[in-house]
């Protein structure tokens, strides 16, 4: 991912760029009763190219200075990672959405498997245009970014709560 340079400059939004959906685990419900299924991703993790690290920030003052770096919080301002789930393994944003709450997975039912959903991720790369106001500063910290950050990682973890019994209970 990188930069939009498709749309120019401007203060009052932020370019954005996205990688676009991308299916990183499915989850089928193999047991008898049916369970709702919760799914979230933990801290985003940026890695460095070797020995690099992150400075005092790029600002107004000195984007144009050299050795200067990024904060920390100017790249997770810039770097984003979403889940989302869907009921297909090509996502649609007609079935899909942003992972939140729980979604019901039926019962697998004479061996032939349960409920599935399929979970993507979507990195996002959303410049500083808006915050600085200056699209020196903006591009400074894209290229900062673009030269130093080698991966950026999160961990997705889940949670299943049976949704229903055997027998069935009967009134």
């Amino acid at each position: 991912i990188s930069p939009d340079i498709t749309n120019a400059f401007d203060a009052t939004k932020n370019r954005v760029q996205k990688t676009g959906k991308i299916l990183v685990a499915t989850i089928e419900n193999k047991s008898d009763v049916a369970a709702d299924v919760s799914v979230s991703s933990g801290a985003m993790t940026i890695s460095l190219d070797s020995g690099k690290n992150y400075g005092v920030g790029i600002n107004t003052d000195n984007w144009n200075t050299s050795n200067v770096a990024a904060t920390q919080w100017q790249v997770e301002q810039v770097l984003q990672i979403k889940l989302y789930w869907d009921d297909s393994k090509t996502y649609t944003d007609t079935n899909g959405q942003e992972c939140s709450g729980t979604r019901e997975l039926a019962a697998a039912t004479d061996g032939t498997g349960g409920g599935k959903i399929y979970i993507f991720a979507e990195v996002t790369w959303t410049s500083m245009d808006n915050f600085y106001q200056n699209e020196n500063v903006a591009d400074a910290i894209d290229t900062w970014i673009g030269e130093n950050v080698t991966k950026i990682s999160t961990n997705i973890t889940y949670t299943a709560v049976q949704k229903s019994e055997l027998p069935e209970a009967t009134p």
